[in-house]
């Protein structure tokens, strides 16, 4: 998604013979305000200050982190901020606006791009779900293979223990380390 401000286009030049508008009906409308949200400015649409702060605060809620843990976590990486300047950006009214040091801040807090922070809709959680899923999935994989290793080497030991008895060793006493003896 890009942040650029779309600039207006010069006036086209009025020819010297041509009347100047005598009324709002004869203005063009100004373009309709869409990167407000609320009644008062008629947008439709949230605008990226209220993405942002929905994503921070949906980031914030899947950690389980407070606003505290988040304002420690930014100031520890630099970017000064207070607990309560953390909810009044996703819950202020108005809302506190997010300066762009802050931007970079929680992306990098978050793991994100700066433009998934701003990005509307469900398309970044939902891309984000899919990496976190993929990580449980290769972590779980990494797990059973931990699991495995141990097993072999458990295995190994108990039969070196055997095969080499000595004063106050037994087989039997080299099981598994983490579960119960039977």
């Amino acid at each position: 998604m890009s942040l650029a401000v779309p600039v207006p286009s010069p006036p086209s030049p009025r020819h010297a013979d041509a009347p100047a508008p005598s009324s709002q009906e004869d203005r063009p409308a100004a373009p309709e305000c869409t990167h407000h949200a609320g009644a008062a400015h008629g947008a439709l649409r949230p605008g990226p200050e209220d993405v942002a702060a929905a994503r921070i605060a949906f980031e914030r809620g899947i950690r389980g982190w407070g606003t505290s843990q988040v304002a420690d976590e930014m100031n520890a990486a630099g970017c000064p901020m207070n607990p309560s300047a953390v909810w009044r950006i996703e819950k202020g009214t108005p809302r506190r606006r997010i300066h762009l040091d802050e931007a970079v801040g929680f992306a990098a807090l978050f793991g994100l791009r700066l433009e998934e922070l701003y990005e509307p809709g469900g398309a970044a959680a939902h891309r984000r779900a899919a990496e976190l899923a993929a990580t449980v999935r290769l972590r779980r994989r990494a797990a059973a293979e931990a699991t495995e290793a141990l097993d072999a080497a458990e295995h190994t030991l108990t039969a070196y223990h055997r095969a080499h008895p000595g004063p106050g060793h037994r087989a039997e006493d080299h099981g598994p380390a983490t579960g119960p003896t039977p």
